[in-house]
Order: structure tokens, then sequence, then C-alpha cells
């Protein structure tokens, strides 16, 4: 005889038995079930007996059963466990695009439950959560039937190093950090050093490479007060340039400099600030302007591993 909660059916049940369970099952569901359930209950303990007291019972245990799977969350991992069993469960997982993010990292994300299946996975919640790890700029996830998860990004570009007090961050073309510098791979990146300058770097670089002698002597570029900059050399040499105009000025350097090896003489500090003059520092004294310069680092061993 097959069961059903514990309870017997078969034609010839006695009544009041019937009556007697079902108003101890609808006392106890009452405080966990909706009112529409908690009506159907009533019903049933008024039921006398007959077809429809049988029909409306089994009703009644049906509906009870539906809510307390969907209530407790079993009714997702149920239809999981079907649609797997017939081929549909998400058999693997392909990561594409990733240079500086781990599949690891990535795999955490999608948060694959055991037994998960591949129409009933949430691929756009999936997608939101990779979007934010550090290095991803947009990533699609697609369902490949029968079992396959497809996952394809596209990373952001290192464009430069900023340093703000005491942190150095990696830096994308907007300005926007991407992660802490701790790789030795983004030593040869410029350096900008100052509040602003990260958001200021992307033009100031671009028109400094215009004069190459300069620019492929840069160590850093430092934003004074979020006014102007000062430029740090690979030698040591600290160029202090003008608010306005800074690239006229940059100009007139790589001439004098060609002419005169300007550079390459015991100098520390070459002010360029005023229009009408070059001012020329011997002194052992090495200015950058305003926020200290720190050496950038070769990141200890270990600490270069991909996020």
């Amino acid at each position: 005889m097959p069961t059903i909660g514990g309870l017997g059916w078969m034609r010839g049940a006695r009544p009041h038995g019937l009556r007697a369970a079902m108003s101890r099952i609808a006392a106890m569901s009452r405080p966990l079930v909706p009112r529409r359930l908690r009506r159907l209950a009533e019903k049933i303990e008024l039921t006398r007996g007959g077809r429809k007291g049988h029909f409306a019972a089994a009703g009644f245990l049906g509906a009870a059963v539906l809510y307390g799977l969907v209530a407790g969350g079993h009714a997702v991992r149920i239809a999981d466990a079907g649609l797997s069993a017939i081929g549909l469960g998400i058999e693997s997982v392909t990561v594409t695009g990733n240079s500086e993010t781990a599949q690891f990292a990535v795999l955490e994300k999608l948060e694959l439950d055991p037994g998960a299946s591949l129409p009933g996975y949430d691929a756009d919640a999936a997608r939101l959560r990779i979007s934010q790890l550090p290095w991803v700029l947009d990533v699609t996830v697609r369902k490949v039937y029968p079992g396959i998860l497809a996952v394809s990004l596209r990373e952001k570009l290192p464009f430069a190093l900023w340093q703000h007090e005491d942190a150095i961050a990696v830096i994308d073309r907007d300005g926007e950090p991407i992660v802490a510098f701790d790789d030795p791979r983004f030593s040869n990146l410029p350096l900008l050093v100052g509040a602003g300058a990260n958001q200021r770097a992307a033009d100031f670089l671009q028109n400094l490479a215009a004069y190459d002698s300069i620019a492929s002597r840069l160590r850093a570029a430092v934003l004074v007060a979020e006014r102007r900059w000062n430029l740090v050399l690979d030698n040591g040499i600290t160029v202090k340039l003008p608010e306005n105009d800074p690239f006229a000025a940059v100009a007139e350097l790589a001439a004098l400099d060609q002419r005169e090896k300007l550079l390459s003489r015991a100098v520390s500090i070459v002010d360029l600030r005023l229009e009408d003059r070059i001012t020329v520092h011997t002194t052992p004294e090495k200015e950058t302007g305003g926020e200290r310069l720190k050496a950038v680092p070769t990141p200890p061993a270990g600490l270069g591993a991909r996020t």
C-alpha cells in the first residue's frame, strides 16, 4: 500500500480516522502555511467523509508539500536534479580572455552548486558577480547546451602607476585604480605622483611623448598642488614645469639639452616656471614638489600572483 506523509490511503479507510489525522496535520501546519491553505484545512476538518473528503485531503497534502518545497528552497534543487538527470547538468566551464584574472577567481564567482542544471542557472547574476573582479572590464556568460557554461572576459589594460601618499596602484587609461602594485611586471610603467595625477595621466603622458628625449628619461611625473608638474628624470634631475603651457617649456628644454647637453651635467634642478629664464641648481637638493617620492620597489618574491 503506497504511503504519502505517513498516512495510508485505500478505499474503505475509516472517516473518523482520516478526519483526526487531517486535523492534526492542519493544526501543525497552520503557523507555516498561508491563509489560503489554512482555509482549505478548515474545510477538510468539516468534511464528513466521502469521495469529496478524500480529494480535498489529497489536495491539501499536495499543496502543503509544494509550499514546503518552495519555502524551504528545495524546489529549485529538485528541478536541477531532474534536469541534470536527463543530460542538462553543467558538465564543464570554459574561461577565455583572462590574462590577469585567475581562473579559480572566476569559478568562485560562478557559485556553482553540485548538480546545477544549465536551464536553471542564472547567467545574468553570475555576470554581475564576475564583473566585480578587479581586472574585469566586460564579461559575457553563455549557456552552450547541453552542458557547457562559457565565460568570456575583456580585461582592463595597465597604463601607469599612481602613487598617492605611500600607496602605489596600477591604474588604467582613465586613471582608475585596478590593483595595488605588487607585481614586478608593472615596474616599467610610468609613475605619476600626487593627488589628482591619476586623472590627468593619459593627457599628460600623451603630450610628453612628443618629446622623446625627455619622455624616454622620465622616472616620475609629480603633480604639485594639483596645478603643475615636476618631472623626475632617470638621473635624479627634477624639472619644474610652469602651470601654463608646460609643453612649450618641455620643447625648450629638449632643444637646450640637444645643444648644451644640460641634462647630462651635474645639476639637480632645472626650473622652467618663469617665461623669461631658466634656473639651474647644482646643489645636492632633490626636490619633487610637495609629496615625497617613494621609490618604485621590486615586489618581494611571491607577490606576483594574479588576482
